[in-house]
């Protein structure tokens, strides 16, 4: 199991139940490590705050009250969060109620029944059994019930995002969401991006066509949530959480390349399965790796430059691509923020992240678009 926080959960078995297992407190965080180079950096999971200014619709209280800023679409997924977090908290408070009643009957048991002789401590073991049975039985009915409201919730926040997100229909079509669906694991494996990479979690899974206009061509892509993590000394470490997108070329590749451009944030994990590989860029911000005899025919300056021209900040950490013997994958590797958007359920969505993932969505599909048109032009027969 992946997760950046504890109500925000990266299934790597079943996404059937626990994918949306928001019914712990959202407010929970919690830190990770990322062993970048030799040294250790202590991850900070919960990024600068944004105020009500910056985008948020809703305060936290259980009414609706969308900003003249927020998009139409605002209006369904509120009302479904806010939903979702009136049961939440019904149940906590029976759970409360419950809780105190069973406390209170116990006192009481054993201050009048224990004293009975004979069988008066028997009816206060029998009375607490009773009531242990009936706290469990609340808890597994509760948690069943909620987890459902929770996946109709996500189901909802999903479906009219990635509507927003897809919404030009000029460049795409045929687009199906799966929110429970899982991407192919051992597609993502070949991207071979980061060594030792043991647990690979997936959700929220998106086939479309995007429609090349200038080459007249429209290529099949794939795109989903996605967390890799490696084994480090102590426990689990996420390498990578965020979006991959990703197309089959069809060119038998005889070789592959790596590239990552990237913020300066210490929370990066370094792309780090070179070792078959020369090093054909290395500054500060960019590097890339290849064993393909015209990599400089692929990555052209043009094509360097808007990869480099993504808004690199504490939200988008990096940007990774990965050119394989079969696929061509970028991944967007982002912070909390906006990979747990949807569980924002005291503080509300912010609704400018799906503006901001509109536009980085467009241009990751540019950017492997045109890297698939180098590709056909300069291997259109494997070397």
């Amino acid at each position: 199991m992946l997760k950046r926080k504890e109500n925000e959960t990266l299934n790597t078995e079943n996404n059937n139940e626990e994918n949306s297992s928001l019914v712990s407190e959202p407010s929970v965080t919690f830190t990770d490590e990322k062993e970048t180079d030799n040294k250790k950096v202590k991850e900070d999971k919960n990024p600068q705050k944004l105020t009500d200014s910056e985008g948020f619709a809703i305060s936290s209280d259980d009414k609706i009250t969308i900003s003249e800023d927020s998009p139409d679409y605002a209006k369904d997924i509120e009302k479904a969060r806010i939903e979702y977090n009136k049961e939440r908290r019904v149940f906590k408070y029976i759970s409360y109620v419950i809780l105190g009643f069973s406390v209170l009957a116990i006192i009481i048991l054993f201050v009048f029944a224990a004293p009975i002789k004979d069988y008066g401590i028997w009816i206060c073991l029998g009375s607490v059994v009773f009531l242990l049975v009936l706290i469990y039985l609340y808890n597994s009915l509760s948690k069943k019930h909620l987890i459902k409201k929770a996946t109709e919730y996500i189901k909802v926040y999903y479906n009219l995002t990635n509507e927003q997100i897809f919404d030009d229909k000029e460049h795409f079509s045929d687009i199906s969401v799966d929110t429970n669906g899982i991407v192919d694991k051992e597609i993502i494996a070949t991207s071979r991006i980061y060594k030792n990479v043991e647990n690979i979690g997936a959700r929220n899974l998106i086939t479309f066509k995007y429609n090349n206009i200038e080459s007249n061509k429209v290529l099949d892509f794939t795109l989903s949530d996605v967390g890799l993590q490696r084994r480090g000394e102590k426990r689990m470490q996420s390498v990578f959480v965020g979006k991959i997108y990703y197309i089959k070329h069809n060119l038998q590749l005889p070789g592959r390349a790596l590239l990552q451009c990237k913020s300066e944030s210490d929370l990066v994990y370094k792309i780090n399965d070179v070792d078959d590989l020369e090093s054909i860029i290395e500054s500060n911000k960019t590097v890339l790796f290849s064993n393909l005899n015209k990599i400089k025919a692929i990555f052209t300056a043009s094509i360097i430059n808007k990869i480099e021209s993504f808004k690199y900040d504490n939200s988008l950490l990096d940007v990774v691509i990965s050119i394989s013997k079969d696929y061509i994958f970028i991944g967007l590797d982002y912070n909390d923020d906006i990979m747990s958007n949807a569980s924002s359920l005291d503080k509300g969505i912010n609704y400018d992240i799906i503006e901001r993932l509109k536009e980085e969505n467009l241009k990751a599909v540019e950017i492997i678009s045109e890297l698939q048109e180098k590709l056909e032009k300069n291997y259109n027969n494997a070397e």
